[in-house]
C-alpha cells in the first residue's frame, strides 16, 4: 500500500504542476503605480542597484519607481522588493503608496498570505481592475477557488463585451477546478470568440489534452503547436511537453525521458518538462538519474540548500518558490519510499514553506504519520489535503 502511495505522490506532484500558463503570472507591472518622471532628477536610476551605497535624500518617488521596475526586469521580484522596502524605510514613499506593488512582488515570490494582507487595506472593486485581478490570483493560489472566481466574474461582469482572453481563460479554468463543467464550457466558447490570435485557446487545448491522458488527442494537437511556434518549434516548451507526454502515455517512457533531458540540457530548465522528467525517472526505476536531475534543477534555481541543509537550518529564500516546492514534493516522496521518516517529513515541511497551500505536501506528511502510526496527526494532515485539493481532482479526493 505504501509503495503505491509513493508512486501516486510522485505522479500527482508532476501532474498537479503540469501546465503553468505564462499569461497567468500577474506581474506587478500590471498593477497601477505612479508613472516614472520623464525629466531628469538629481538621483540617477542606475544608482538603484542592490548592495550599493546610496544617498536616499536625493531619490525622488519617480526615480524609485523607475529603478524598482528596471530591477524587477533584470533581477526579479526578490531584489525589487528589497529595494522598495529599503526606500520605504528611508521615507522615499510610504507603505500605503507602495502596498499594491509590494503585494504583486509578494505574490510572485509565493508569499501569498503577506500579499493578501497587503491587499486587504484597499477597497477593491471594478474601479481597481488590476488589484481585483491580483487578489483573484492570490486567492486562487491559496486554494480559495470560489472567492477567486467571484473576483474574476466581477471583472467580467463590469464589461462582458470587452473581457480579455486572459480573464475568460481564468474563469474557464476556475469553473473546471470547481467541477462546474457546463459553466466551464460556456466560458470556453466565449474565449474562442474573443481570442483572435488563438494563443489562449491553444494553451487551454494543451491543458485539456494533457489532463485527458489521451495520447491520440495530444498527438493531434502537436502540428498546431508546432505551427504556432514557427522556426522555434524545436525549443518551444509547449511542443516538447506535448511530445514527451504523448510518448509517455504510449509506453515509450525511456524515449520520453531522453527527450525531456535533451531539452533541459540544450535549452535550460523548464518547470513542466523538469517535473515530468522526474516522474519518468521514477516510473522507469532510474533513481540514480532522478537524484542527479533533481539536484541539477534545484542548483539551477539556486535552491539546492533546501534539499541539503541540516534540520535546524533555515535556507535562504528563493526566487521561484512554487517550482522549488514542487521539486521538493518529488524528493520527499522518494525519501518516503525508503521508509525513512525524519527526512521526508523535513522535506515536506520545507515544501510547505515554499508553497503553504500545497495539498501534495500534506498528503506526504500524512503518509509519514501512517508509517509512524500517528493516527491523530495523519487525520489532521489528510483533512488539510482534502480542504486544499481542487474539487475537480477526484483522484486525490
Amino acid at each position: 500500500m505504501l509503495d503505491r502511495l509513493i508512486k501516486y505522490l510522485i505522479i500527482t506532484s508532476a501532474i498537479a504542476s503540469a501546465i503553468i500558463f505564462a499569461g497567468f503570472s500577474c506581474a506587478p507591472r500590471n498593477v497601477q503605480t505612479p508613472e516614472p518622471s520623464s525629466s531628469e532628477s538629481t538621483a540617477q536610476t542606475e544608482n538603484l542597484e542592490p548592495g550599493e551605497a546610496l544617498d536616499w535624500s536625493t531619490v525622488t518617488p519617480e526615480d524609485l519607481w523607475q529603478g524598482v521596475f528596471e530591477l524587477y526586469d533584470t533581477e526579479g521580484p526578490k531584489f525589487a522588493l528589497a529595494l522598495l522596502d529599503k526606500a520605504i524605510s528611508n521615507n522615499v514613499v510610504t507603505f500605503q503608496e507602495a502596498d499594491q506593488v509590494r503585494a504583486g512582488f509578494l505574490y510572485e515570490l509565493g508569499r501569498l498570505d503577506e500579499a493578501f494582507l497587503r491587499l486587504s487595506s484597499y477597497i477593491i472593486d471594478v474601479n481597481r481592475p488590476d488589484l481585483l485581478r491580483l487578489r483573484g490570483e492570490v486567492l486562487w493560489g491559496m486554494g480559495r477557488y470560489d472567492e477567486a472566481l467571484r473576483d474574476y466574474l466581477t471583472l467580467y461582469d463590469s464589461d462582458p463585451d470587452n473581457a480579455s482572453p486572459e480573464i475568460l481563460l481564468a474563469i474557464n479554468r476556475l469553473y473546471n477546478t470547481l467541477a462546474e463543467w457546463d459553466k466551464a464550457s460556456e466560458f470556453r466558447g466565449k474565449l474562442e470568440s474573443s481570442d483572435s490570435e488563438g494563443a489562449m485557446v491553444m494553451a487551454l487545448d494543451l491543458y485539456d489534452a494533457l489532463q485527458s491522458e489521451d495520447p491520440v488527442k495530444i498527438r493531434n494537437l502537436i502540428p498546431a503547436l508546432t505551427q504556432n511556434a514557427g522556426a522555434e518549434s524545436g525549443n518551444d516548451p509547449s511542443v516538447v511537453l506535448a511530445t514527451v507526454y504523448a510518448e509517455y502515455l504510449e509506453g515509450n517512457k525511456t524515449r520520453a525521458a531522453q527527450d525531456a533531458l535533451d531539452y533541459i540540457t540544450n535549452y535550460g530548465f523548464d518547470s513542466n518538462i523538469g517535473l515530468i522528467l522526474l516522474k519518468l525517472n521514477v516510473e522507469t526505476g532510474d533513481f540514480e538519474s532522478f537524484t542527479s536531475n533533481l539536484r541539477t534543477m534545484l542548483t539551477q534555481l539556486n535552491a539546492i540548500q533546501w534539499l541539503d541543509a541540516l534540520p535546524d537550518t533555515y535556507p535562504q529564500p528563493v526566487d521561484q518558490p512554487m517550482t522549488v516546492g514542487s521539486l521538493l514534493d518529488s524528493a520527499s516522496a522518494i525519501e518516503l519510499g525508503s521508509v525513512r521518516r525524519v527526512r521526508p517529513r523535513l522535506i515536506a515541511n520545507r515544501s510547505l514553506i515554499q508553497k503553504p497551500y500545497d495539498y501534495i505536501a500534506y498528503l506526504q506528511l500524512a503518509a509519514v504519520d501512517k508509517v509512524d502510526k500517528n493516527i491523530s496527526s495523519e487525520f489532521i494532515n489528510l483533512n488539510q489535503a482534502l480542504a486544499l485539493a481542487p474539487p475537480s481532482d477526484v483522484r486525490t479526493r
